[in-house]
């Protein structure tokens, strides 16, 4: 939940996310990246609540976070899931996509 040389934002997520993310073996480092990459790439939009909600793909799997600024450096993840799904035509933009799907 520190600030990392990697993401230079700290991360803050509830005890009650974290058990949710546990469940659906969602990794803290893969929604880090996930709002890494939405930040960088503009790559999100505002939810009716306000909320930035944006999502990256790595391999074959789809991670979504929601959540909020609170200061330049600092965010509160509100929300993560992810899927499984590979859109036909996309492989090469996808990261860490296997060669022989490009």
């Amino acid at each position: 939940m520190d600030k990392s040389e990697k993401y230079p934002f700290q991360l803050l997520i509830s005890d009650e996310l974290f058990k949710k993310m546990d469940r659906l073996l969602i990794g803290e480092e893969e929604l880090k990246k996930t709002i890494f990459e939405c930040e960088r790439n503009d790559r999100l939009f505002v939810n009716e609540n306000g909320n930035f909600v944006g999502s990256l793909q790595i391999g074959f799997v789809t991670y979504w976070v929601e959540y909020k600024h609170l200061e330049s450096d600092k965010y509160q993840l509100l929300n993560a899931y992810s899927h499984k799904l590979t859109i036909v035509g996309l492989a090469q933009h996808v990261v860490g996509c296997p060669e022989e799907l490009l």
